[in-house]
């Protein structure tokens, strides 16, 4: 059963590293926060829009006020983002899903200037969006590790009930065997005792016979004496 478990969770994390392998990919992109096109990053990850947000959304308030817009997207002013910049930044970004999958997208302004790929903060702007992705993946396997666990602690249950109610049914089996044993003796017995009636009845009744022959001829005998006795004059 532990090596059933086992196995279940080693293929949930193949799974993982497959997904992880072919889904990151960070890249430029553009769209428009707040009417105003943004240049930045994307990366598309292959999870719902809700479980992505959120997430998104409680690590960009780490950073400071997070604001929305109306038309969609987000704006983070006077933003901390120590792994792109160590002053404040302006942070834009956005949210989109598709039946593929979520995008996410950030464009950071340095107060001089958007974060560009000439920019030296450029790799870590990708590699904030990389981290991210990969964070929620290892979250999304973990949960489904625990669903997994989950599922296979209840198969192990219901084995083990089964395991219990064959081990009942074996001893009753068992105890079968021997109550038919002891009415299989008990049915011999019978028989035996049935042949035995049947024998000591015959031999009743020829004993019978053989007194009522007994009896006829002793009091033949009895009246044979009688006679004589009469003949005494």
């Amino acid at each position: 059963m532990n090596k059933f478990k086992l196995l279940v969770i080693a293929f949930v994390i193949s799974a993982f590293q497959l997904v992880t392998a072919q889904v990151i990919e960070v890249k430029p992109a553009e769209t428009t926060i707040n009417q105003i096109a943004r240049t930045g990053v994307s990366v598309k990850i292959e999870l719902d829009k809700k479980t992505v947000e959120k997430q998104w959304l409680k690590l960009i308030k780490q950073w400071g006020k997070t604001e929305s817009f109306k038309q969609g997207g987000y704006q983070v002013q006077q933003a901390m983002v120590p792994s792109v910049s160590a002053s404040a930044v302006v942070v834009y970004t956005g949210i989109e899903a598709d039946n593929t999958g979520t995008t996410v997208f950030i464009a950071i302004d340095l107060g001089t200037a958007l974060v560009t790929k000439d920019s030296k903060e450029y790799d870590a702007m990708k590699k904030l969006l990389y981290d991210f992705a990969t964070e929620l993946y290892r979250e999304d396997i973990n949960n489904q590790i625990a669903e997994a666990d989950k599922a296979v602690d209840g198969a192990v249950r219901f084995h083990d009930k089964k395991m219990e109610q064959g081990l009942d049914l074996a001893k009753s089996l068992e105890r079968n065997k021997a109550e038919k044993a002891r009415l299989e003796r008990l049915f011999k017995e019978n028989l035996d005792q049935l042949l035995k009636l049947k024998t000591d009845s015959a031999q009743n009744k020829a004993e019978q016979m053989a007194t009522l022959d007994e009896i006829n001829r002793l009091r033949a005998i009895s009246e044979q004496k009688k006679n004589k006795l009469k003949e005494i004059k």
